[in-house]
């Protein structure tokens, strides 16, 4: 229990008012929940979108439980892949990339990938007749993914981050904690969206091995906020991925 509390506590905004004594500790065994702390958000940001639905359209309803999501994670993952745009496409040296990504500021790579990402996530339900049914289970997926996605990158992890750096925590990540993650998307997917989940989430595999890669071609490893970035980036690869597969 501690350890998912931990993940819980590390992830969102929820009033988890427990000291977890060797937090850090906790918090690494804690991997392999990850899909389950995306699970209970996924849970409140249903229930936001139903309670939308009586007052809104559908479409509106889902900007109603993306402002929500912003509010439980405290835009944890969107500051993240705000800084790792403005590191990554910096076009400087890999210490400078990572210089820029510490800098509080927001530059114009940061604010174009969040428009980017919103976008991507907002578009299809404006533009695609979903059915209500379809757009719960998206709504409940998504934080799941984006969780479930972060944890693939641990897998033999290089840090690049400073020495105190939140990403430290997730060294030496034990494989069965990270395979626990997966078994536990794969059944949620698969109960969910049958065969055409289980492509989304093998894109999903791909697209983490190329992203893991070219994060090392640019800063030799990975840091907290190019690993909080691939909670966004995984979102829209199963949101578009789904919609191909339909």
């Amino acid at each position: 229990m501690k350890d998912y509390l931990s993940a819980l506590q590390f992830f969102t905004r929820l009033p988890i008012l427990i000291e977890i004594p060797d937090f850090a500790v906790h918090l690494r065994k804690s991997v392999g929940l990850f899909p389950l702390v995306g699970a209970l958000l996924g849970v409140i940001e249903v229930i936001v979108f139903l309670i939308g639905t009586m007052l809104f359209p559908k479409s509106m309803s889902f900007i109603i439980v993306l402002i929500t999501d912003a509010f439980l994670t405290g835009a944890f993952h969107q500051d993240a892949l705000a800084d790792t745009a403005d590191g990554l496409f910096s076009a400087r040296s890999s210490d400078r990339m990572l210089e820029i990504m510490k800098d509080s500021r927001v530059g114009s790579n940061g604010v174009i990938a969040l428009i980017f990402y919103y976008l991507l996530l907002i578009t299809p339900f404006f533009s695609i007749n979903f059915s209500q049914s379809l757009i719960i289970k998206i709504v409940f997926i998504l934080p799941l993914i984006g969780k479930w996605g972060i944890s693939n990158l641990f897998y033999k992890m290089d840090y690049a981050g400073s020495e105190n750096g939140l990403g430290t925590i997730f060294l030496n990540v034990s494989n069965s904690s990270i395979l626990i993650s997966n078994f536990i998307c794969l059944i949620f997917i698969y109960l969910l969206f049958g065969l055409k989940g289980i492509i989304c989430y093998f894109v999903i595999l791909v697209v983490t091995f190329l992203y893991k890669k070219y994060v090392y071609s640019k800063v030799k490893g990975m840091n907290g906020d190019t690993l909080g970035a691939f909670n966004c980036i995984a979102q829209i690869v199963f949101l578009w991925t789904l919609i191909g597969a339909y």
